[in-house]
């Protein structure tokens, strides 16, 4: 980033900005990783977490780190997520208190 002398504006060069790919891998990341620590608040020694990881889980909300919308933003990428799928494997864990 510079000042260009001759209209006095701030100017960004191509070094200036972001690895795309690197910013990419990163959110990946970031959004498996939520998605991992979400499941692993299911567990049963996690009594003062597990209800707000269990909504979570059951909300079918679309907005932004919502469950569905983390697993729609990584299928998105190389992966795929399916929320049923991740349901049904961890239905015991998430329905606890319905069962």
């Amino acid at each position: 980033m510079y000042l260009n002398p001759s209209t006095g504006i701030m100017e960004v060069t191509p070094a200036d900005l972001p690895d795309v790919e690197v910013a990419h891998d990163e959110a990946i990341d970031l959004w498996c990783a939520v998605l991992e620590r979400a499941i692993e608040d299911l567990a049963p020694y996690m009594r003062d977490r597990i209800d707000s990881s269990c909504d979570w889980f059951i909300s079918n909300e679309v907005e932004v780190g919502s469950f569905i919308w983390v697993c729609r933003e990584l299928s998105s990428r190389e992966f795929k997520f399916n929320p049923k799928d991740i349901r049904k494997r961890y239905y015991k864990y998430i329905y606890w208190q319905y069962v």
